[in-house]
């Protein structure tokens, strides 16, 4: 398990960067695509602080799933057929 920082700015995405852990303001973020030279082990974050992308530690699927849990809301599901 990786200790992060207790910060109170929120929402903060946490990365592993070869040089050791980063965060990026998770809604920054515009674009998540994997790393074509290593699809697989890294991906590309684009960013307004970032506009020309940082290469980042893990797949693309997981860091969405990442940034999806620290800025995603659900949609309110209608339960109630239309008549």
């Amino acid at each position: 398990m990786i200790d992060v920082p207790d910060l109170s700015i929120s929402p903060l995405m946490w990365v592993r960067l070869s040089e050791g852990l980063g965060a990026i303001h998770a809604q920054t973020i515009m674009a998540i695509l994997p790393d074509t030279t290593a699809p697989k082990k890294r991906s590309l974050i684009i960013s307004s602080a970032f506009p020309e992308g940082i290469t980042v530690e893990g797949d693309s699927e997981s860091l969405l799933m990442t940034w999806w849990l620290e800025v995603g809301e659900t949609p309110e599901l209608d339960d109630e057929e239309e008549e």
